[in-house]
């Protein structure tokens, strides 16, 4: 920008806001507070939480009846990823 447009743009003064601005404000952040959940939604969400955490309960009684992690599962999936199958990483 040039010094010209600088200086003009000093000369620019404060503008007093319409009257009503800040209680119309406020008043459209009441009304959007004020809204509820659709019933359809909160009833979705209960059912994705019950799913989620039967998916989650049954795959932990499964692995705790296996006896927990399979070492061979883990070194056949080292193995077949070309990766070392030691732990001393972790311990």
């Amino acid at each position: 920008m040039e010094t010209n447009e600088f200086e003009s743009l000093g000369r620019i003064g404060m503008v007093d806001p319409p009257p009503f601005l800040l209680t119309r404000i406020e008043a459209r952040i009441a009304s959007v507070r004020a809204e509820k959940m659709p019933v359809t939604w909160a009833v979705g969400m209960v059912l994705t939480l019950l799913l989620l955490v039967t998916v989650n309960t049954v795959a932990y009684q499964k692995q705790a009846s296996a006896g927990g992690h399979s070492t061979s599962d883990a070194q056949q999936l080292a193995t077949d990823l070309s990766l070392s199958p030691s732990e001393q990483l972790y311990r």
